[in-house]
């Protein structure tokens, strides 16, 4: 279980190492994929402040824990927060790969995603569109990330509506 080797990764290498960081990520991540989105938000900023701080603020690691941080948080409902994670993981994605490689891909889906829930739809589409023409150029149209962000796209437009732009401000 992942809660067994991170154990045995702290005493063995500390608590800030990068492999107890990696295991940290992957037990958030598991945590969100079961929707377990408060069970996941302490082990993917653990992860994070491990990584920038053993890594640097810059490494590509750093770019992922942004990402996975960004959307545990978009879950919880602390758009501001994770939008600024998104942002920076999206920024430094690009950096790193250039503007087409598929994890910049990742980024710009969970981006728009956080768009479409906040009813920022002139903001999403284009985030939509250009992931999927990313992710269709990297694995092909019928790849999973590229039907799920087609999927994505459709919920925007069901969302959207007739006129499909921005959701009117209410109370």
């Amino acid at each position: 279980s992942y809660e067994r080797a991170l154990a045995i990764k702290e005493k063995v290498n500390g608590p800030d190492d990068v492999s107890f960081a990696a295991t940290l990520m992957d037990i958030g991540i598991a945590h969100w994929r079961q929707k377990q989105f408060a069970e996941a938000r302490a082990p993917s900023e653990r992860a994070l402040a491990i990584f920038e701080k053993q890594l640097g603020p810059d490494h590509p690691y750093v770019a992922m824990s942004l990402d996975a941080l960004g959307e545990v948080l978009a879950r919880l409902g602390e758009r501001a927060e994770a939008r600024r994670l998104l942002e920076r993981g999206l920024a430094l994605r690009e950096a790193l790969y250039g503007p087409n490689q598929s994890g910049v891909a990742l980024s710009l889906s969970h981006l728009a995603n956080l768009s479409r829930d906040e009813g920022r739809y002139d903001e999403a589409r284009p985030l939509y569109e250009r992931a999927q023409a990313i992710f269709e150029a990297s694995y092909g149209p019928e790849h999973e990330y590229a039907v799920e962000n087609l999927a994505d796209l459709a919920r925007l437009e069901r969302a959207a509506g007739p006129g499909g732009g921005q959701r009117p401000a209410g109370p």
